[in-house]
């Protein structure tokens, strides 16, 4: 039966490989010498064993380039126009050949480098003094044409004249973008665009940058920020009635120009009405401390002071300050003990 195409059967392979005489020219060619370089090929390929040699002819370039090599190469065969060698001879002769271009490929890469290193010095030396002058002059222009220059070099590496020169002319970018948006605000009202300012000045202390302008928004900023704080503190204080905090805040309203402030009119308030409830609860205290029963005889007692204060205070109304509180209540009961002995 004819077999079907695309099969393959490993028997009829083989009777088919044997019959054809594929395996006899196998045999042969193993035998024989496949490798077969004529004599200039040859040496052309191999030389670099030995690159010294010279002789009047490609054949004789040849022996004398198998003779320096060290090893049995008596497989090797030099014929009248041609050498010839099997394949380990040829794995042999290829191995070689790739550890003679190993060598010289170091000694090529070191060349290369050396070369490298003194072109790019020469051009660092060229270059270096047209940046140490542009740096020096802080002048953008001038930094722009140094850089420009050093990038048509294409150095490949960047090297600290070249980082100042770059960090230089980025920051006198910003100083100019800076000083146009402090300008710009140093007209308006600070409370309003007091988170522009901040940020611009950050910017310039960042970069350190510094100039009459950044200074005077600083300042504003600082003023700001203190009339923030002083307001602030109004507020609290009046909340809580707190003396001292107020005093602190007091001090600053002139200063900051806070009086016709709604905040600073409530805290002088309210200190006016400390020091009235302070007056007020000395005067209760004098009154308790005078006119007391020191005897039998309710003549000694005295009313009128103490029924005056206690007086003022119930018109003046609550007390904020504890002490005065405290002060205002004892006075109230003392007063109804003495008029209870009086009406006795």
């Amino acid at each position: 039966p004819l077999k079907p195409s695309g099969v393959f059967d490993g028997m009829m392979c083989l009777l088919q490989l044997r019959y054809s005489g594929v395996f006899e020219a196998v045999k042969i060619r193993q035998t024989g010498y496949p490798f077969r370089y004529v004599h200039e090929d040859f040496f052309k390929r191999y030389r670099l064993f030995n690159d010294k040699i010279k002789a009047p002819s490609h054949k004789d370039c040849c022996a004398q380039l198998i003779q320096g090599l060290k090893g049995d190469w008596s497989e090797l065969q030099m014929g009248a126009t041609r050498v010839l060698y099997r394949a380990n001879v040829h794995r042999k002769l290829e191995l070689l050949r790739n550890v003679e271009q190993e060598k010289r490929c170091i000694v090529i890469q070191a060349y290369c480098r050396g070369w490298h290193g003194r072109r790019l010095r020469k051009r660092l030396l060229e270059v270096r003094p047209t940046l140490a002058a542009a740096i020096a002059s802080r002048d953008l222009d001038t930094l722009a044409a140094a850089i420009g220059k050093v990038d048509d070099l294409n150095i490949g590496f960047p090297m600290r004249e070249i980082t100042q020169a770059r960090r230089m002319h980025d920051n006198i970018l910003k100083e100019r973008a800076i000083t146009a948006a402090l300008e710009d605000l140093q007209s308006k009202d600070p409370e309003t665009h007091f988170e522009a300012m901040r940020k611009n000045v950050e910017d310039a202390e960042e970069i350190g940058f510094t100039s009459p302008l950044v200074d005077k928004v600083r300042k504003i900023m600082v003023e700001v920020k203190e009339r923030r704080e002083t307001v602030a503190w109004l507020k609290e204080g009046v909340e809580k009635w707190d003396r001292e905090l107020l005093g602190k805040a007091m001090e600053r309203v002139g200063r900051l120009n806070l009086a016709a402030t709604p905040e600073a009119q409530a805290g002088k308030q309210t200190l006016e009405r400390l020091q009235q409830e302070d007056v007020m609860a000395a005067e209760m205290e004098a009154g308790m401390a005078s006119g007391a029963c020191t005897q039998w005889d309710h003549a000694t007692i005295v009313v009128a002071p103490l029924e005056a204060a206690v007086g003022k205070g119930r018109a003046y109304g609550t007390f904020y300050v504890p002490r005065n509180k405290s002060v205002f209540e004892k006075a109230q009961v003392v007063l109804a003990l003495r008029q209870q002995l009086l009406a006795e």
